[in-house]
Parts: C-alpha cells; structure tokens; sequence
C-alpha cells in the first residue's frame, strides 16, 4: 500500500522558505510582518524587496550564515524572520549576531552613520523560550535597566512562542478570531491539520472578519 503523503508545518525552515522566502512572494510576507509586528498607519509595510539570506564572511578566519528570509522595505528598515522548532541554548546569542550583521551590512564605505535604518529580527519558536511568563510575543529594544529610557528604536527584536498560542486563544471559536495578530498565529501553529481535508476553515459571519489573514 502507498504511503500516505507526508504533511508539513508551516514552521519547517524550508516550508518557511518555500512560502514567504521566495520572489513574487512578498506580498504574503508582507501582511505576515504588518500582523506580527503590529504595523499600522504610516508604519505599516507596503512594499519590500527579498535580501540575500546568507552573511557572507569579510575575512578567512569570520563565520558565514545563513537566515532563512531577509528583507528590506521601502523606508529601507529591514528584517529577518527565523523559525526555530528545537530548542536551542545559544537562542539569543544566535538572534542578537544575526540581527547585529542586518544592521551593520546596510552602510558602504563613506556613507554617513545618519543613513542607517531600523533593524528588525522575528523570530518562531517550536518551544518555550520564556516559561516563566504566558504572553506569546516578546519585544526587546535598548533601554536604560534603571529608569526604562529608551535608547533607540533602531534595533527590535522580537520572540514569537508558538507553542503558547493555544493558551491565548482559549475559549475562542475559530469565527471568534477578529485580529490579523490572532489569525496569523492561528495559521501558524495549526495551519497543518486542514491538509488531511478532515477540518474546514470557517467563514466569519461579518465582512469586518470575513477573510483569512493572507487575504486582507
């Protein structure tokens, strides 16, 4: 007998890859980060341009890698988004070096520090990284540890816990879910279980919610 064909999460790097990672894409990458970053108004992304994911190394003895989706918008703030299913102990280090080479790489020789842009890491997590707290999106920036003045905005990162969307949506009917924020994480954390054709997406009773977050 056949096997039965194997189905993939949103969150497997090269599914990842595959949907939001390639040209013609970026449309759909683009409401991805307006949802998740809780873009609106004039901050909201309305065009972007896909970046070369690999950090190339400037010397033989530096490390090269690789993110899995760069980009850069058309106020030319840029971003990496990661996806992480196994639970790592250099996490945060490995976050804080990528996002570090996004922002350093945007000045060529001469140009003034003045034209540097905000950079941005999103980052999806397969696992708790924070089980000290339920909320499911972590935001950090530079502030002062004593008084919460804040530095700049100019570096953001961001920690998406998927495994804590079930907590958040608890008690909430699928129709139930009104934010582009709440639909996305949806798709994310759950997005594989229509394949088997055993679930139906829902339709929403207003037009106000009438459309899945790809579609808005």
């Amino acid at each position: 007998m056949p096997h039965p064909p194997r189905v993939f999460s949103f969150t497997d790097d090269f599914v990842f890859k595959y949907i939001f990672g390639r040209e013609s894409r970026e449309p759909l990458l683009i409401k991805l980060l307006n949802a998740l970053l809780r873009r609106e108004g004039d901050r909201q992304i309305v065009a972007l341009t896909l970046l070369n994911p690999f950090n190339l190394k400037e010397t033989i003895d530096a490390k090269s890698t690789i993110v899995d989706v760069k980009a850069q918008d058309q106020a030319g703030r840029r971003y990496l988004i990661e996806v992480q299913v196994q639970s790592r102990a250099d996490q945060i280090a490995r976050t804080l070096y990528y996002l570090a080479r996004l922002y350093a790489d945007q000045l060529a020789e001469g140009e003034p520090f003045s034209g540097l842009c905000q950079a941005t890491a999103l980052t999806l997590l397969g696992h708790r990284l924070f089980p000290g707290h339920d909320r499911v999106q972590s935001i950090f920036r530079f502030r002062d540890v004593a008084h919460g003045l804040e530095l700049s905005d100019q570096l953001e990162v961001h920690f998406v816990e998927l495994p804590k969307v079930a907590d958040l949506l608890s008690g909430k009917r699928l129709e139930g879910l009104h934010t582009r924020f709440e639909k996305w994480l949806y798709v994310l954390r759950y997005g594989r279980r229509y394949a088997s054709g055993r679930f139906c997406l829902p339709r929403w009773p207003s037009r106000r919610t009438s459309s899945w977050p790809w579609t808005t």
